[in-house]
Parts: structure tokens; C-alpha cells; sequence
């Protein structure tokens, strides 16, 4: 098959290009310089394209300056629309249209599915329904999945790779009251959902793409620094997370508390729904690969005169 996937230089756009070769099919990226070029551009690749699978976004977890709200949206929501815009002007479209948005749409009230349609009253809740609703308006051209997202957990980028570094030292910490809940999911059910969502067509409409078992940012702190065997004495407080990343704190220190039902529901199984088990696999192939990568001893024959 046909893959498009813009956002294809991101964590999961590496992750899934490199999966989608290694079962031999057809991946190109829709880049930023695609979406800066005339509309024709994106036109002509998602006329190619059985699949298109949206992934572009700024990085979330930054400072949130009035500057930067506008360009987390206009990553998000504009590019998207572009996407769509084309999709409905071409002759040939693709057969799905996959957009993931992300939990954030949900508050932290209470334990939210699918069924809850309402956002959360501010900024990132915006951004997720507006962002949503833009992907929808391809359903009268193509069959639609969005997924929300979790916090997405792999050795090869996201949180694990920031949290790392620190937490190797001994200064892994937990956020605020470390009592904000986190809906995860690990890379390789990312992957698996998206294709699951290609090969199952009567799959449509909004899902709900983390596991059941959401935990608190304790736990998770936990969790990593036991698999580590390092030490958690630290605890960041609210102010210093409010300092450093505005508005944008919210996403750290509120969180979310999401069911996957719908994906439930449609027959999909997670390969990993339990925080322990999913740190042993992502720092059991950072060992493999570290031990890989070392370089070989280098000997010198001594040669004699």
C-alpha cells in the first residue's frame, strides 16, 4: 500500500515510517516546505496515497507564549485543513485518513470515554476540538479515524528520551503534588493501532488511543526510577513547572484520566497495559542497543625489528 504521513520526521512518524518499509510499502512524507509550496503539492500526494496519516504538530511541551499558541495551532489545525482541503479536490481519494489529536481535549474531572463529548475549558481543549472537527470534514470523501493520544512512551523519542538523562543521574523527580493522573501508551500499540485502523474498515470516528490503566505522575516516577535503579527523592514544585512552561504547565500538571473503549470495542488488543512491563522492554533495547553501538576494542600488533 500507499502511505502518506505528514509529521513524518517526529517519534511516531520515524517509528511508523520504519515499520511500513520493513513490510515493504510505499511511505513518502508530506515536509514543511510541501505545505509552504502551492496547495497543488499536497494535492498531488495525497492523490498517490491509499493512506494518509496526519501527524504534524509543534512540540507541546514548550512554553506557551501568545506566540507560540498560535504556532501550536496553525501546526495543528491549518495544516490539517490543508490536508483535507486536497483530499476533497482530488479525483482519486485515498482510502483512509487517519488524524490523531490527544487526551488533552478531555478535563481531569473524572474518568472520561469516548462517549464524552465535550472539551476541556481551555486552550489545549480548544485545540483538540478544533483540530478534530478540521480532520472530520474528510469523512464525506474518505473513511475518518482520529485518535487521541496518549502520552507515548519509546526509547526513541518522546518522554522517555527527555526524562532519561535525569534520571540517570538521580534526578528524576515527580511533577507538583505528583497526584495528576497519566493516560499512556507505548510506541509499538501506537503503531499496531494505526495499522489495525487501515485493515479494519468498518473503524470510524473518534478513538480513544491509550491504555486502560492510567496511573498518577508518582507512579509513573516510580516506575522509571525503579527500572533504572536509581534513586527518586525529588519533587518539582507547581510554581517552578509554571515558570518554566507558562500556560503549557497545565498539560503537566493536570492530566487526564482516558479509557480506550471504543478501540476496545473494535477488537484491538494492546500489546503492553502495564507501566513495568512497558519500562523493561524500552530500557531492555536501550541496553541492547547501547551494547551494539560500542565500539570495538582496537588491538595493535607490535611488530618486532
Amino acid at each position: 500500500m500507499k502511505f502518506l504521513i505528514s509529521g513524518g520526521s517526529g517519534f511516531i512518524g520515524r517509528s511508523l515510517t520504519g515499520i511500513l518499509r520493513k513490510k515493504h510499502h510505499h511511505v513518502k512524507h508530506i515536509s514543511r516546505a510541501d505545505f509552504n509550496n502551492s496547495q497543488s503539492q499536497i494535492e498531488s500526494l495525497t492523490e498517490w496515497a491509499d493512506v494518509v496519516v496526519n501527524l504534524a504538530g509543534a512540540p507541546i511541551s514548550k512554553k506557551w507564549t501568545k506566540t507560540y499558541k498560535e504556532e501550536l495551532y496553525e501546526s495543528r489545525v491549518s495544516l490539517t485543513q490543508k490536508i483535507v482541503e486536497a483530499i476533497q479536490k482530488n479525483t482519486t481519494k485515498p482510502k483512509i485518513f487517519i488524524s490523531v489529536s490527544a487526551v488533552g481535549f478531555y478535563d481531569n474531572s473524572e474518568v472520561f470515554d469516548e462517549e464524552h463529548v465535550l472539551p476541556a475549558r481551555n486552550f489545549l481543549g480548544d485545540l483538540c476540538s478544533d483540530w478534530e472537527t478540521v480532520a472530520m470534514r474528510a469523512s464525506k470523501d474518505t473513511r475518518v479515524v482520529v485518535f487521541r493520544l496518549g502520552v507515548v512512551l519509546g526509547r526513541r523519542g518522546g518522554i522517555v528520551k527527555r526524562l532519561r538523562p535525569l534520571f540517570n543521574l538521580g534526578l528524576g523527580a515527580s511533577m507538583g503534588s505528583g497526584n495528576q493522573p497519566i493516560s499512556w501508551i507505548h510506541i509499538s500499540d501506537v503503531l499496531n493501532a494505526i495499522q489495525y485502523a487501515v485493515k479494519k474498515e468498518d473503524m470510524k470516528g473518534i478513538y480513544n488511543l491509550c491504555t486502560p490503566n492510567h496511573l498518577t505522575n508518582k507512579e509513573f516516577s516510580k516506575a522509571f526510577a525503579k527500572e533504572l535503579k536509581k534513586p527518586l527523592f525529588f519533587k518539582i514544585p507547581s510554581f517552578v513547572i509554571k515558570w518554566m512552561l507558562g500556560e503549557g504547565a497545565n498539560v503537566v500538571l493536570e492530566g487526564q484520566r482516558v479509557l480506550p473503549t471504543r478501540l476496545l470495542e473494535a477488537g484491538f488488543n494492546f500489546r503492553f497495559i502495564k507501566i513495568d512491563e512497558s519500562f523493561q522492554e524500552i530500557f531492555r533495547k536501550l541496553k541492547k542497543v547501547q551494547i551494539e553501538t560500542k565500539p570495538k576494542d582496537v588491538k595493535i600488533k607490535e611488530s618486532g625489528n
